[in-house]
């Protein structure tokens, strides 16, 4: 395995986990049992990457072949069930998470639209795809608003369509390493931590009522 396969293989693991985990404590905080627990996390950390697949003609998708993938998501979600108590707050460790798993798989999907001959304004779609799927699938299924919906809601697409064009600027220039590619997730999750902490988002339009 290549330093490069090798490292797209530990954004996907690390995404894969991290957005597990959201859908996990989503379903948590909604009262499911164990099955929704465990549902919502697969359908969250595979949801996007099976869209992006789609999308690009690579099928079976890769969630239906490389099998680790729900497997792991599985074992995401058992550990959630075992060690979170419902009375906790989960609203916030569902936002961090989502943040992590929106990073790596923005970065991700956008490098096999790419690997997949797509035109870069195309591959960046598809990595932005890729990052937001499995949360508006997460958010469906939990009966709420997809955070990207949401009125007022704190940046998401903005640092999601970011850093797709930023990983395609790096292949673009030959710079897309390991190393690129990992700080470039970081960079998407920097700013989304960022616009949840200090309630950033962009200005919307001002309703008003009429009798």
């Amino acid at each position: 395995m290549t330093l490069l396969a090798a490292s797209h293989f530990a954004l996907a693991a690390i995404g894969i986990a991290a957005f597990a985990i959201s859908g996990a404590l989503a379903a948590l905080r909604k009262g499911m049992d164990a099955v929704g627990i465990v549902t919502l996390a697969i359908v969250t950390a595979t949801g996007g990457g099976m869209a992006r697949d789609l999308l690009i003609g690579a099928t079976p998708v890769a969630a239906l072949v490389d099998l680790w993938m729900i497997c792991l998501a599985t074992a995401s979600s058992a550990v959630v069930l075992f060690t979170v108590r419902v009375q906790e707050k989960l609203r916030l460790p569902v936002l961090l998470f989502d943040a992590i798993g929106l990073g790596v798989f923005v970065v991700d999907g956008t490098m096999k639209g790419l690997e997949y001959g797509l035109h870069p304004l195309g591959a960046s779609f598809v990595g932005v795809i890729t990052g937001v799927g499995g949360g508006v699938l997460r958010d469906v299924l939990a009966s709420e608003v997809p955070i990207i919906f949401r009125s007022r809601s704190q940046l998401y697409v903005v640092p999601s369509a970011l850093g797709a064009l930023l990983a395609v600027g790096l292949n673009a220039m030959g710079w897309a390493h390991p190393l690129a590619l990992v700080a470039t997730a970081a960079l998407v999750i920097a700013v989304r931590v960022a616009a949840i902490h200090w309630n950033l988002h962009l200005p919307g339009l001002r309703r008003q009522s009429h009798m």
